[in-house]
Parts: structure tokens; sequence; C-alpha cells
């Protein structure tokens, strides 16, 4: 946040977990299907779900969050640690990244969306 402010921009970081200024949505362990599938997982909740389907809008009308101008998806290595076998799952992990950028598109700000995945080529970096 530092390197933000000496280049006079701001960066605040919004989020239901950590400690401020350092707020996230990170979950350990979870990958793009928690995110898009998993309401509880005993450990976490999940505040994108909503009757079963990701909704960031609601999410941002729940948390009171405003003038927010980009959302960064950092996911990617639990993605490829839950394979189970060799087959080649890249598509239906893109799917589920797929909904949750459609969902943060689809609100009334559009916002924009950076994705950083450390595992696979994505359409959107």
């Amino acid at each position: 946040m530092d390197l933000f402010a000496e280049d006079g921009a701001t960066l605040n970081l919004l989020g239901t977990r950590g400690t401020a200024p350092n707020l996230h949505e990170g979950r350990g362990g979870w990958a793009a299907y928690h995110y898009t599938h998993t309401a509880d997982d005993g450990t976490y909740t999940n505040p994108f779900l909503h009757g079963g389907v990701f909704d960031f809008g609601q999410y941002m009308a729940e948390q009171g969050f405003t003038d927010l101008q980009v959302v960064v998806i950092q996911l990617g290595i639990n993605d490829v640690f839950s394979w189970k076998d060799t087959t080649y799952k890249g598509e239906q992990v893109l799917g589920y990244l797929d909904t949750m950028v459609d969902s943060i598109q689809k609100t009334e700000d559009g916002y924009e969306v950076l994705c950083g995945q450390t595992s696979y080529t994505s359409r959107y970096c």
C-alpha cells in the first residue's frame, strides 16, 4: 500500500476478513469452485453465495461497500491442487471464473475485474 501512496494513488481494500487496512475475502484452501458452489464448509462462510448463486451485487449491498472501482480475483493454485487425476480441468475452472466475473460485471457499476491466476492461462489475463 505504501507503493500506491508514493505514486499519489489511493488503495482501499474491502472485505469481510482480515484486519484493516488489509481486508479481503480470501479463504485458505478454497478454489474457484468453492466461491461459486459452497455456502459454508464448516470453517468459512461464503458472503457471495445467495440462494445457491454467486451474486456480487447482493454481496456489495449487504456489506454496504461503495466507491469500488476494481475487483481483483487472485485464485488458481488451489484449483490445481484439488485435482485427483491427470484430467485437464482448466475449462471447468474457467467456467467458475466466468460465473464470478459475469456477476461482478453485471452489477450496477459494472466493475473492472483483474485476475491473477498462478496455475494456468486465463482468458481474462
